[in-house]
């Protein structure tokens, strides 16, 4: 490293969905001392960020299981298993006999409508 250069780490990948997301970092002292205040999230927004981290996690490593699902989304495991439960009662996803979770049709068809109603909001302004 060169002099006058800071030393960041920064895990971040890029989903299929081509967003760039930032898993996580490792802060130099003066950061540490400053908690970030993390955005409340609205349901709808988790059920697409749980759908998009199960579609992920199967593309990457050809299954999900919630544990790696919960580090995706951010989510308390308590939090995550009640959105699991009620994206299962909603028809959105599946969970097999072992344990592993799938995406139904309905699952996706909410992705791509999800998608739509954003890019429609981000085209409004312009």
């Amino acid at each position: 490293m060169l002099a006058g250069e800071k030393k960041l780490h920064m895990n971040a990948y890029v989903s299929p969905r081509k967003e760039v997301l930032k898993l996580s970092s490792v802060l130099d002292k003066e950061e540490r001392t400053c908690k970030v205040k993390q955005e409340k999230r609205h349901k709808l927004q988790l059920f697409y960020t749980i759908i998009c981290a199960i579609e992920e996690e199967t593309i990457i490593t050809g299954s999900a299981r919630p544990t790696r699902i919960q580090h995706h989304s951010r989510l308390s495991y308590d939090r995550m298993i009640n959105h699991l439960t009620e994206l299962e009662e909603k028809g959105m996803i599946y969970r097999s006999a072992a344990g592993f979770l799938l995406i139904t049709n309905k699952g996706k068809e909410f992705i791509n409508q999800y998608e739509q109603l954003i890019n429609l909001i981000e085209g409004a302004g312009h």
